[in-house]
């Protein structure tokens, strides 16, 4: 079972419990964020942190999701057992608050909310998460703290590790500045630990599940993102 956490004022649970059930037919649930012994159920493989705007974005987004006792036990759950996790905009930005994953998100160099499609290259083939993902996909996005920064020290190591997924880009995959919606350094759109087991992004695939939608692009990091539960 795929466990989606809700904490107050998200607001992606439900497409996120929607493309599991309906597009893969698998096992999912949504927990309350005061429900979170329950992320301790065996039926648990796999967490998917949903976006949104938890706890009303005080302080900084993600930052007091990130102390939650929801947290603590996700938390728990990926360093005993390794369980995967992943975590889609506000998700990604309470993984770093968290100290699950490297680096921060700042506000968008536009200092505005951006709301738009992206084209995203998958940057290696090692990294899980874009395993065999070839041509860049087609993704919105929705965030206003959506700028990933991490020191030039720090991404080198994650450049020697291949954590760093996916980066912004053109439409034929070219790593140029005007396709960086938000100032990201280095045009990075998503990344993992040094286990391949935590994953976040700032893209929403889960609302690119069908053509229907403008892309089912979101299908094929979500497919990987299932396979390595199916792994674990």
């Amino acid at each position: 079972m795929i466990a989606i956490p809700r904490f107050p004022a998200t607001n992606n649970e439900n497409d996120a419990l929607r493309v599991m059930k309906e597009s893969f037919k698998k096992e999912a649930k949504i927990i309350p964020h005061f429900d979170y012994e329950t992320i301790f159920d065996r039926n648990i493989k796999g967490i998917f942190i949903p976006g949104g705007f938890s706890y009303g974005d005080y302080l900084r987004t993600g930052a007091i999701a990130a102390v939650s006792e929801m947290m603590e036990a996700i938390k728990t759950r990926n360093k005993e057992e390794g369980t995967p996790i992943l975590g889609i905009c506000n998700g990604f930005q309470i993984l770093t608050e968290a100290g699950m994953l490297p680096g921060t998100l700042l506000k968008n160099t536009s200092t505005r909310f951006i709301s738009n499609w992206v084209h995203l290259k998958p940057e290696n083939s090692i990294n899980p998460f874009t395993h065999e993902i070839k041509s860049p996909l087609h993704l919105p996005i929705a965030h206003y703290e959506g700028r990933y920064y991490a020191e030039e020290e720090e991404l080198t190591q994650m450049r020697e590790k291949n954590q760093i997924a996916l980066l912004y880009s053109t439409k034929e995959g070219e790593i140029v500045t005007d396709a960086n919606p938000n100032g990201s350094i280095a045009n990075i759109a998503g990344i993992s630990d040094e286990e391949f087991t935590i994953f976040g992004m700032m893209p929403h695939p889960e609302r690119a599940s069908r053509e229907a939608l403008n892309s089912a692009d979101g299908l094929l990091l979500l497919k990987n993102f299932l396979k390595i539960v199916e792994e674990k």
